[in-house]
C-alpha cells in the first residue's frame, strides 16, 4: 500500500576509504508506524515458533498430514490464521529442512 512517504535512508559506499556511509537521511512519516500483525508475521523478528506447535507441526509432518490439514488444525488451534506468527511458506520449509535431516542420516 502506497502512502506517499517521503521517508527515505541513502547510504553510499566509499571506495577510497573503504566504509559504507550514510549521504543523506529523512525520518519523517506521513503515517503511523504501528503496523498491523497480518504485515508484521513476515518481519523475521516478529516470528515467534513455538515449540509447542512446531512440535504438533512435526508430527502432523511425520504422519503425512497435508498442507491444508496441518494449516486448518492450527488455525483452530490459534484462533484463525491471522494468529500465527509464521507464514504458510515458514511451514512448508520446516517440512522440506526436516525431509531434508531424514535422508541425511
Amino acid at each position: 500500500m502506497r502512502c506517499e512517504c517521503k521517508a527515505f535512508v541513502k547510504i553510499k559506499w566509499n571506495l577510497k576509504k573503504d566504509y559504507w556511509f550514510f549521504e543523506r537521511i529523512r525520518l519523517e512519516h506521513n503515517h503511523p508506524l504501528h503496523p498491523s500483525p497480518t504485515v508484521t508475521q513476515f518481519l523475521r523478528i516478529q516470528k515467534d515458533k513455538d515449540p509447542i506447535v512446531m512440535g504438533i507441526v512435526d508430527q502432523m509432518h511425520r504422519c503425512d498430514a497435508s498442507h491444508n490439514t496441518t494449516i486448518n488444525v492450527l488455525a483452530e488451534l490459534c484462533g484463525g490464521q491471522q494468529n500465527f506468527t509464521f507464514t504458510e511458506m515458514d511451514l512448508r520449509n520446516r517440512k522440506a529442512t526436516t525431509a531434508r535431516e531424514e535422508r541425511e542420516k
